[in-house]
């Protein structure tokens, strides 16, 4: 039930988007401006070493994404794209997760170079354990898991032409794993991004 809650704000908040971007000019070309980006970034996966300390642990990684989308007016968008989380290891097993998103952004534009945004959306991820053992690597289904839950970022852009842009943003994706054991995994990432 969550998750068709998550779903229905999701659709209703691209819906809003569209009536106001209608108002504020219509979906005519000349106003949708299409693009593409990468970035990477430092993650973390939040209480994931919490607890006992037995064994060594380590929350943090590099996580890097591959995006595209459409900024429809100047104020509003939607983005799609696939984000690798990076990996997290305790003692012998590790754990990694990435996924699909789909998100509605809003623009704030503070003159013409600098703006700031935020977006909100969906996350559609996997997750892997794999743990070392004398005889090499082997998968773990004990810590396989996937699902979709919601995410959200902020962040700011500079315009360095008129074609590319550059980003700092943070992201928050929240409840990776099953109920018994939600994790939120935080990621900070500086991208690119090239209009057409």
């Amino acid at each position: 039930m969550n998750r068709l809650i998550q779903r229905s704000a999701l659709a209703l908040a691209l819906a809003g988007s569209a009536g106001l971007a209608q108002a504020q000019g219509g979906f005519n070309m000349d106003t949708i401006s299409p693009y593409v980006g990468a970035g990477v970034g430092y993650t973390k996966i939040n209480d994931f070493c919490d607890g006992d300390d037995l064994l060594d642990c380590d929350d943090n990684d590099i996580g890097y994404k591959f995006f595209g989308g459409a900024r429809i007016t100047d104020f509003f968008g939607v983005e799609a794209g696939w984000v690798g989380l990076g990996e997290a290891d305790y003692g012998p097993a590790n754990i990694e997760a990435d996924g699909l998103f789909l998100q509605g952004v809003g623009y704030l534009p503070l003159d013409d170079r600098f703006a700031l945004f935020a977006k909100v959306g969906l996350f559609s991820w996997n997750a892997d354990g794999k743990a070392q053992t004398g005889f090499g690597t082997i998968d773990s289904d004990e810590f396989d898991d996937s699902g979709t839950d919601p995410m959200g970022s902020i962040g700011a852009e500079a315009a360095l032409t008129e074609n590319v842009r550059i980003q700092v943003q943070y992201d928050r994706y929240f409840n990776l794993g099953d109920d018994d054991n939600d994790i939120d995994v935080d990621m900070l990432a500086v991208n690119g991004v090239f209009l057409f």
